[in-house]
């Protein structure tokens, strides 16, 4: 892991911890955990066909655009800084990206961008690193 991704990220986290959570939201005034990924995956330089802004959570939503990202992404066994998180939660899914080896950046329903504890969730899909 290179300090540039390391200070990237901490730029990040600085710019949108503490947004709220908007379903849907996709700016600073209210973001879901897509909408985040999203922002990240442009400062990361993918620029993602245009897609609905109803993408959440839901398993089909979900899928759709995960599939459109995943043209950009390739799963991993050991992930670092950067990378992204996917999490199934109370039978959802939930995506936040890697700061280092402890914590990721989300938005949580409940508390907005917040950062967490990855040995918090139990359930996690895998981790995706950009190719």
């Amino acid at each position: 892991m290179g300090n540039t991704k390391l200070y990237k990220i901490k730029d990040f986290v600085d710019e949108y911890i503490g947004t709220p959570y908007l379903r849907y939201g996709r700016d600073k005034k209210g973001i879901d955990c897509i909408g985040l990924v999203i922002k990240w995956m442009e400062k990361e330089g993918i620029k993602l066909p245009q897609v609905s802004h109803a993408i959440d959570n839901t398993s089909d939503d979900f899928k759709k655009w995960f599939e459109i990202s995943s043209q950009n992404y390739t799963k991993v066994d050991n992930y670092e800084t950067g990378d992204l998180i996917v999490i199934i939660q109370k039978g959802k899914q939930h995506v936040g990206i890697v700061i280092d080896k402890l914590k990721f950046i989300h938005a949580s329903p409940n508390h907005g961008v917040i950062v967490s504890n990855i040995s918090f969730f139990k359930e996690i899909y895998g981790y995706f690193r950009k190719v």
